[in-house]
């Protein structure tokens, strides 16, 4: 497979935005931060935080895989580094929860939702889930059946395509976004998230990109 800008930057500007939900955020209960390869993801979290836009911050993720769009390996936990880069930011060790158990969105719902109420001090009625952009829509829909007691909002820092692209390799992002975009089609299809609507656009950039060949980050099992 040889990538091609001119045909394929289209084809994926179109997932992308298919993939991002753009809720107009409003305060929650608690910010759930999921980690990632994304480092700026904290950044964007810890100002989310210092606007009051929850009370406490759940960092979430296990994972040491960089997804192959990272230059440098991560030797730690994702919540670990996530959670030093809120505290070099100024947040404080009781403003920070760990959930240091999960390698997948599913798994990072489910996990806080079980950590949270098993706090009989707090009350978790709304929560705002932060990651990358391309995460968006695949989170939500995961967060609305694994804990649908919650309102949730999703969000992800605000950069366009040609500027995260100016920051990562835009042929393995494109594999993330064929593969974020099987995930939706696929788990709504098994009940696994909240069923989605796919546009016939985003359905026919997935299409041929995946028949092009990004095909890395599709899921084999489950």
């Amino acid at each position: 497979m040889i990538f091609d800008s001119l045909l394929d930057r289209p084809l994926a500007q179109t997932l992308w935005d298919y993939n991002k939900l753009k809720h107009a955020l409003k305060p929650a209960d608690f910010l759930l931060l999921i980690g990632s390869y994304n480092l700026d993801v904290a950044d964007y979290v810890d100002v989310l935080f210092m606007q009051k836009m929850g009370k406490v911050i759940v960092v979430s993720g296990a994972s040491t895989d960089m997804q192959g769009m990272a230059r440098l390996p991560r030797d730690e936990p994702e919540w670990k580094e996530f959670k030093e880069r809120l505290k070099e930011l100024g947040n404080a060790e009781n403003d920070i929860i760990v959930e240091d158990k999960a390698m997948r969105i599913s798994e990072s719902i489910a996990n806080t939702r079980d950590k949270l109420l098993a706090d009989t001090q707090g009350e978790y009625n709304n929560g705002i889930i932060i990651m990358p952009p391309h995460y968006e829509r695949r989170a939500f829909a995961t967060a609305q059946r694994e804990w649908p007691d919650v309102n949730w909002q999703v969000t992800s820092p605000n950069v366009t395509y040609d500027d995260y692209i100016n920051q990562y390799d835009e042929e393995n992002l494109i594999h993330l976004l064929v593969g974020d975009t099987q995930r939706i089609i696929d788990y709504g299809e098994r009940d696994l998230i909240v069923k989605q609507e796919i546009t016939e656009d985003a359905m026919t950039a997935y299409k041929k990109l995946r028949d092009k060949g990004y095909t890395k980050h599709l899921n084999k099992e489950d």
